[in-house]
């Protein structure tokens, strides 16, 4: 008897799917279609943040799968214990970051202020306020 086994499944498995569209497609791992990797090669995929040589550590994808970055989780599923994820998942959480840093800053003429930041700060508590309805 032929059994279906995990890594022959055509469906996806979303992780995070409370946590908004962009959330839910950042964190969404097609199981089948993608080469699963564990955490330390996952790592080694994205540079550090802080001296610009090496790689990002291995407890920061943990926080990114479990915690999130900005309300965006890095997709990833257990696998003999161990969290695994793949190269589609990091480039879909990354893509989501970036997206929601863009959407923060808001667009080139709210970012283009004066030296003291008076203009883009009013520009962004205007967006806010609209937001809100105010």
């Amino acid at each position: 008897m032929d059994r279906p086994t995990l890594m022959n499944a055509e469906h996806s498995i979303s992780v995070r799917e409370t946590y908004g569209s962009q959330a839910a497609a950042a964190s969404t791992i097609e199981i089948g279609k993608e080469e699963l990797m564990n955490l330390v090669d996952a790592a080694k995929l994205i540079p550090s943040n802080h001296s610009g040589k090496g790689c990002a550590h291995v407890a920061s994808i943990l926080r990114w799968i479990q915690k999130g970055s900005n309300g965006i989780h890095l997709g990833a599923v257990r696998c003999g214990g161990k969290w695994v994820t793949s190269r589609e998942a990091i480039a879909r959480f990354l893509q989501a970051c970036t997206e929601a840093a863009m959407d923060e800053l808001g667009t080139p003429a709210e970012r283009c202020h004066a030296p003291d930041g008076r203009r883009f700060a009013a520009a962004r508590a205007d967006k806010e306020l609209t937001a809100l309805g105010v």
